[in-house]
This record gives structure tokens, C-alpha cells and sequence, in this order.
């Protein structure tokens, strides 16, 4: 059983840090207009060629379990100015379940993060209280042709947008950012790649690092 943990105030502090544009533009030498609006007719068309509807999606069986962690008094300390509504201990049956890096709340009823194996984990969530409800699922992300990402080098998935349908997912060792229309063609989506960020940037000071990207 692999073991992952999830808190909702901490979803909504990651949700914090994205942009209300998915990529950033001064990342694009070759297309400096490029826009979400203009770009997603194109986007959901290449990403679905030749695509399935859900056939690659595999169903996931979770357990939940409350998490404890420690008084107030401690929660403060450890982590000042934020304030706790629920967290819970997840257990999934597959073996690539967990090392969860972006987080987007898709819907009413379902939380959508990216796997540092190069996967999407759906999670669903009850609509009374927000707690996760035991069901799932895992898809493995594609390249632009139909084939799996492999390995850390392609498949390192980090930061995640999803706007109407469209998942923007930036990835570490091959600094990048793909777009994969889930909403339009589910776990077949073929990932697109939006902008290409390179090792290198003078902005930073210096070199990213392969396990230190956007």
C-alpha cells in the first residue's frame, strides 16, 4: 500500500501559487502573444488525435484516515499563519500512488494532482464536507505521440493549472510545460508542449537545477 497525505488547508496554499495565466509568457521566445484563449482550439485537437474517450484510466481504491498532528499550540509553531480545516492519511492500491506534486480542484467532487511518476491521480471528494471519499483513479501521462513519458528525465511531473478542460502541467529535468485536454478525451490525452524553459536562465542567477524546476 502506498501512502500519501493530504491537508486541505495546504491545497489551498499550493492552489495560491498559480498564476491566473498558465504559462508564463517570457518564457516563449518564439511566440511572446501567445494566450490561453487563442491557443486552447489547437491545443484540444492535437492533444486528442487519435485518442480513446477513458480507456486509459485505471480505477483506484483508497483508503482515508484522519490525520493527527499535535495541539494548537504546536500547529502554530511548527507552521505560523496558517490556519488547519482537515487533513487526511491516504492509502492507495497502486504502486505508483503518491510523491503527489500539483493539486487542482476539478468540478465539485473531485481533486486532480500530478505524480512525480508522470501520472494523474484523481481523488474524490464528498460535497458535504470536502473529505476524500475512497474513489480514484490513475492515468499515465503520453507525449505528443501517443506513447508513455519514461522515466524521470520525460516523465517528473511538478506544477499543475487545469482551466476549462485543459491540464498545463510544468516538469522538472526537462524543464517544460505540456497541456493535456482531460476534459475533452480523459487519460488518452496526448501531452502538448506549450513552452520549453530552458536549464539556463540569466534571470536566476544561474542554472536550474534538474530537480529544482518551475
Amino acid at each position: 500500500m502506498i501512502r500519501t497525505l493530504v491537508g486541505a488547508s495546504f491545497l489551498a496554499l499550493a492552489a495560491c501559487h498559480a498564476p491566473s495565466d498558465p504559462v508564463d509568457t517570457a518564457v516563449l521566445a518564439s511566440a511572446p502573444d501567445w494566450s490561453f484563449a487563442d491557443a486552447q482550439v489547437e491545443l484540444r485537437r492535437e492533444s486528442c488525435a487519435e485518442a480513446g474517450t477513458e480507456e486509459a484510466l485505471q480505477p483506484l481504491v483508497i483508503s482515508v484516515a484522519p490525520v493527527e498532528v499535535g495541539g494548537a499550540e504546536q500547529l502554530r509553531a511548527a507552521l505560523p499563519g496558517v490556519e488547519r480545516a482537515q487533513g487526511w492519511v491516504l492509502e492507495g492500491d497502486d504502486p505508483n500512488f503518491g510523491g503527489l506534486s500539483g493539486l487542482a480542484v476539478v468540478g465539485e467532487g473531485e481533486l486532480l494532482a500530478v505524480s512525480d511518476a508522470g501520472a494523474f491521480v484523481s481523488i474524490g471528494l464528498l460535497p458535504e464536507t470536502g473529505a476524500p471519499d475512497g474513489r480514484g483513479t490513475i492515468s499515465y501521462m503520453r507525449g505528443s505521440d501517443g506513447g508513455f513519458l519514461a522515466g524521470k528525465s520525460e516523465a517528473d511531473a511538478e506544477g499543475l493549472t487545469y482551466r476549462d478542460g485543459l491540464a498545463l502541467v510544468s516538469f522538472e529535468r526537462d524543464h517544460r510545460v505540456m497541456a493535456f485536454a482531460l476534459g475533452d478525451c480523459g487519460g488518452s490525452a496526448r501531452g502538448i508542449r506549450v513552452a520549453s524553459i530552458g536549464a539556463e536562465q540569466d534571470d536566476l542567477g544561474g542554472k536550474i537545477a534538474p530537480n529544482a524546476g518551475p
